[in-house]
């Protein structure tokens, strides 16, 4: 189930997303922030995949069972500035997820990673001006 999360979010579907999560659904960013609830969560996804059209996250290991699973591997992608992306705004980090699975669905989602380069991208969009 959470190979299948990283293949909606990969395909930048958030129905997809929103399909394979429970209707309590939890998403944890980094900074223990949470979204609750299936359709805020999908909403959530389309605002980020706006922000950062060609998001991918890759899974290059995973462990756990069946109701926790913990993934470990990268992330990355091209913010958009004025409509278009640049390479300047291209970024890939380490990341890990936590995803626990109930009945067959995504119950939480819980991202960890340092999201430095990606606020550093946004802080030089912010101070020229230039970001949408």
């Amino acid at each position: 189930m959470a190979t299948a999360f990283v293949s909606a979010i990969n395909a930048h579907n958030a129905e997809q997303i929103a399909n394979l999560a429970s209707e309590d659904h939890e998403f944890i960013d980094i900074s223990g922030r949470s979204i609750c609830g299936r359709e805020a969560v999908c909403a959530a996804w389309r605002g980020y995949f706006a922000f950062c059209p060609d998001y991918w996250v890759k899974a290059d290991e995973v462990i756990g069972g069946a109701n926790c699973v913990a993934l470990f591997g990268a992330a990355g992608g091209t913010i958009i500035e004025a409509g278009r992306r640049y390479a300047a705004n291209e970024w890939r980090i380490p990341a890990a997820w936590r995803a626990v699975i109930r009945q067959d669905l995504v119950e939480c989602w819980q991202v960890y990673a340092d999201l430095k380069p990606v606020y550093d991208i946004v802080d030089r969009l912010q101070r020229s001006g230039r970001d949408e």
